[in-house]
């Protein structure tokens, strides 16, 4: 028969180990990661391919994830995303593009480029300029 100190040592031994399984979900799943500063961007092509939690990229790093998609009012593709500011500090001229991330699945990623060292550092939310993707430029001038 286990006595009372058994029992509370056994007690505060599951609470403890509860604990700690119950931190370490949330470290994997992402609740103490900063997301970021917010961005946005609009497409005037298709975005088929680019998934919310997609990359985003600076010059090839990974620096971001795109947070949400929809279509405004005007039939464009509105991309919220998230910037690291510890990976980059984006300055007024970058621009975003739409590019091919892996070609065996048909993701999309964004790509950030430009933007000049002296300029002034682009503000929270702030709407991020694009130029077409190369799919884009290669269909029109088939056409």
């Amino acid at each position: 028969m286990a006595t009372r100190m058994q029992k509370l040592k056994v007690g505060a031994f599951l609470v403890m180990c509860t604990s700690l399984a119950v931190s370490a979900a949330m470290v994997v799943s992402g609740l103490y990661q900063r997301q970021g500063t917010p961005y946005s961007i609009e497409f005037n092509e298709s975005v088929l391919g680019l998934y919310e939690g997609g990359i985003v990229q600076y010059l090839g790093v990974p620096v971001g994830k795109v947070a949400s998609i929809y279509v405004t009012s005007n039939k464009r593709a509105h991309v919220e995303v998230f910037v690291n500011p510890e990976k980059v500090t984006l300055k007024e001229g970058v621009e975003g593009q739409l590019v091919l991330y892996s070609l065996a699945t048909g993701t999309m990623c964004i790509q950030l480029s430009g933007g000049e060292q002296d300029a002034k550092t682009l503000p929270p939310g702030a709407m991020i300029p694009v130029k077409p993707s190369m799919i884009t430029a290669v269909s029109s001038r088939v056409e």
